[in-house]
């Protein structure tokens, strides 16, 4: 049983009969687990104490249960826990959306119709290469969408002379026209 402060300092101010009676009921609660009928202020305060006696004994019994989670052994567990990562750090990603590189070049002119055709196969070769990944600063990150990963990347893909002027070139490499 837990006896804090708060309780003290309050019981102190009620007079002392009904001090004796709230110890008392306190005592035979927290000892027992018997709830003792009390009226007036005795009443009033222990209405206020007994909900956490009541807690605290259900934590006293719940911590001196013994512990049934822990059924299988720890290497058991370990053992459980490493096949969970091994399993979990599969690569599903067979990258069954690589399209053929015709494709990849006619979606490249559909956005910047003055495209270099060389620089465009170059990029989807260096992309088959990296197993259909990016590589940016060291990382390599697989290709989800590749429509969406190209359309990023060709403004930085050379282009064949035209009079069009550049900021077009890029809206349409873009997708903006």
């Amino acid at each position: 049983m837990i006896i804090y402060r708060s309780f003290y300092e309050a019981i102190k101010e009620i007079p002392k009969e009904n001090q004796a009676e709230v110890w008392s009921a306190i005592y035979e609660l927290g000892l027992n687990g018997n709830f003792v009928e009390l009226t007036g202020i005795s009443k009033t305060i222990f209405t206020l104490i007994a909900p956490q006696l009541e807690a605290n004994y259900k934590k006293f019994i719940n911590g001196s249960k013994p512990k049934t989670k822990q059924a299988i052994s720890k290497t058991e567990a370990k053992d459980k826990l490493n096949k969970s990562k091994i399993e979990a750090n599969v690569n599903v990603n067979d990258n069954d959306n690589v399209p053929p590189l015709e494709e990849f070049i006619a979606y490249s002119l559909s956005k910047v119709h003055n495209i270099d055709k060389e620089q465009v196969r170059l990029k989807y070769e260096s992309w088959l290469v990296n197993d259909w990944s990016t590589n940016s600063k060291g990382k390599k990150t697989k290709i989800k969408n590749w429509k969406s990963t190209l359309l990023n990347t060709l403004p930085y893909i050379s282009r064949i002379d035209t009079n069009e002027p550049k900021e077009l070139q890029m809206a349409r490499a873009q997708g903006l026209c």
